[in-house]
């Protein structure tokens, strides 16, 4: 920065034995030279010689008396002393234009542009493959040793092209073992079939006990019930027998003539024998009733718990139902789960046995294209998850691709996407977007997280031909939106204050246009996603420095790059 006009810039005074033509001195002493500019040390030698020219010029020496005012003229003045007043002005122009070209030199250099209206954009960029709709693993008989492969991940094949040999030793041992395993199959199957029913028994004897005791209670009951009735019918004539002893002493009491006393002895003696009679045959129907009483608890009981065992006997009944229901639904399932044993081994027997009649020779089934093959020489079928997939020729081609969840999020079936492969670029439409939860994602740079697998199909006459896993590149469109303000992005900066953009303002001075960095603040609306272009809202007029070459502060002097 250069010092002003205003800037106090202290004097040296030359020591008085110096010479009066020496005017630049650029080791003139100053307040710490070796932290000046270049240009204010020689500045400040300049002006130090112009005092010094100075004293000199008007009186000589130090020394020297100065002349009379009147003895001086224009045409008295000394040559030296003009020559030199020429020689230092010349020299203070050369020394500005330096002092500007140095400071010039060390101006940021900077890139301007002019807002305009365009389009922002919101989308990705991903790599992706060529995929077949459908496909399905070719089964294949475990434990066969492939001795040979005849296809590979992309070839297209024609109905009995060979695919695959394997050793026929392996084919015979795998047939034996399979057909073992389907007997015992059968066998298991046909156990599973039979009927499973609840056992009975304990209920029908339950029911039998009990009626057996009510039948027991009921004739209890009468027989003692026919007891009763015999002693009160004894009760009855005892009770009759002593009333007839009764009216007999009565009447040969109440007789007029006088009563024999032997008569009245037996009247006495036969009441006696009826009132005892009668007594006993009470006692009798007493007797009789408890016994009765007592019969009949025991056999009410003996019901009672005939009941109680018949009601354990139909629960027990009823869970073995249940539990027979649910075995006979287990065996049910187990018998489907058996049946599809029993037929995959029967698959599996059949295609071993078309492999020995056909010399071990694995033929395609159909025209159809290889999905994927992992099978190698060497290896046996089952081990590592080896496979041979095949998809129908026809089928549409795809672009699988891999994208992070909150991007897949705004994607939606029928959504168009653009495929480029090699040279050619096509349109395609998203078929599914399934989460998977995988950390690994498509997008470069992505900070990992749940993921989703997206499928895209492409125009079957342009596409159909390109081989399958054949790289792709992917660009998503989610969004467009047109201002009336964009921006390149790295015009765009931020400080504590806020964002805000440095627009050149240009100033006319008699050296020339002085370029300077004015801060104008903004609001950014929307920044492209690959972070070049910026949407602002602002009021600035002129050119924004886009670019420089080092730091610019608000109000700094920059140089536009040409």
């Amino acid at each position: 920065m250069e010092p002003t006009e205003q800037q106090t810039i202290p004097e040296t005074a030359a020591p008085e034995s110096a010479p009066a033509t020496t005017f630049l001195d650029a080791g003139a002493p100053g307040p710490c030279p070796a932290k000046q500019h270049p240009v204010l040390r020689v500045k400040r030698a300049c002006l130090a010689n112009f005092a010094r020219f100075a004293q000199f010029s008007r009186f000589g020496p130090a020394n020297t008396p100065a002349p009379a005012p009147q003895a001086l003229s224009t045409g008295d003045a000394p040559p030296t002393a003009l020559r030199n007043v020429l020689r230092f002005f010349a020299l203070m122009l050369v020394l500005t234009l330096v002092a500007r070209g140095t400071a010039g030199a060390t101006m940021p250099v900077v890139s301007l542009c002019s807002p305009a209206s365009g389009t922002i954009t919101q989308g990705v960029a991903v790599n992706g493959t060529v995929q077949r709709e459908g496909g399905q693993a070719l089964p294949l008989p475990e434990g066969l040793e492939v001795e040979s492969l005849a296809v590979q991940r992309g070839q297209t094949l024609h109905e009995g092209e060979v695919l695959a040999t394997f050793s026929t030793r392996d084919i015979a041992a795998q047939l034996a073992a399979k057909n073992a395993a389907l007997q015992k199959q059968r066998a298991a199957l046909a156990a599973g079939s039979l009927p499973v029913t609840a056992d009975a028994y304990a209920l029908d004897k339950a029911q039998t006990d009990l009626a057996r005791a009510q039948e027991d209670d009921r004739r209890a009951e009468a027989a003692q019930q026919a007891l009763v009735e015999a002693a009160q019918a004894q009760q009855i004539a005892a009770l009759a027998a002593q009333q007839a002893a009764e009216e007999a002493l009565n009447a040969l009491v109440q007789q007029e003539a006088p009563a024999d006393e032997d008569a009245l002895a037996a009247a006495n003696e036969q009441l006696a024998r009826a009132k005892e009679a009668a007594t006993a045959a009470t006692q009798g129907v007493a007797a009789a009733i408890q016994t009765m009483d007592d019969t009949l608890l025991g056999t009410a009981r003996a019901t009672e718990n005939a009941q109680s065992a018949l009601a354990q006997a139909q629960a027990d009944y009823e869970k073995a139902q249940a539990s027979a229901a649910v075995t006979a639904q287990s065996n049910q399932a187990d018998a489907a789960l058996v049946q599809l044993e029993i037929d995959r081994l029967e698959g599996e027997i059949a295609q071993l046995t078309a492999l020995q009649q056909q010399d071990g020779k694995l033929l395609s089934p159909s025209s159809a294209a290889v999905l994927a093959c992992t099978l190698t020489p060497g290896q046996k079928t089952g081990e590592g998850g080896a496979t041979l997939r095949l998809t129908d020729a026809t089928s549409r081609t795809l672009a699988a691709f891999t994208l992070p969840q909150e991007k897949a999020r705004l994607l939606t079936p029928g959504q168009s996407v653009a495929v480029q492969h090699e040279t050619t670029s096509l349109a395609a439409t998203v078929q599914s977007v399934v989460y998977t939860g995988d950390a690994a994602g498509g997008v470069a740079g992505s900070a990992g997280g749940e993921t989703a697998q997206v499928l895209a199909a492409l125009p079957q006459e342009e596409a159909g031909a390109w081989p399958l896993g054949q790289p792709l590149k992917i660009e998503i469109t989610f969004s467009q939106a047109t201002y009336d303000c964009c921006l390149p992005a790295s015009a765009v900066r931020q400080d504590s204050t806020g964002r805000y953009v440095l627009v050149v303002a240009q100033t006319q001075t008699a050296f020339g246009v002085t370029n300077t960095a004015t801060r104008v603040p903004v609001t950014v609306l929307e920044v492209s996603s690959d972070g070049a272009t910026a949407a602002v809202l602002g009021s600035f007029a002129g050119k924004i420095i886009t670019e420089s070459d080092r730091t610019v502060a608000p109000g700094a002097a920059v140089r536009v790059q040409a």
